[in-house]
């Protein structure tokens, strides 16, 4: 077993989301963390699913505000409070 975090997305105020990639012999599985908490486990038998996946919900996270990073977290709050 392998494992590789793919991304780490963080919000002003709110837990931060991970993506992480555990292989196995026979399957691929990606589990989505909120903060320390396992929130989703998704059982892959290609490998390329789950990266395609895991961008699916990165570019949502990005839209609400993520950002991966101390300095893009700070300019994505500044975006969302110059919206509101």
């Amino acid at each position: 077993m392998a494992q590789q975090t793919l991304w780490v997305l963080g919000r002003t105020g709110r837990p931060s989301v991970r993506a992480v990639l555990v292989a196995y012999p026979d399957a691929v599985e990606l589990d989505m963390f909120c903060g320390d908490e396992l929130r989703r486990r998704l059982r892959f038998l290609r490998d390329v699913q789950p990266f395609k996946y895991a961008d699916r919900v990165r570019s949502r996270l990005e839209a609400r505000g993520y950002a991966q990073g101390r300095r893009e977290i700070l300019d994505a709050a500044r975006r969302v409070t110059l919206r509101s």
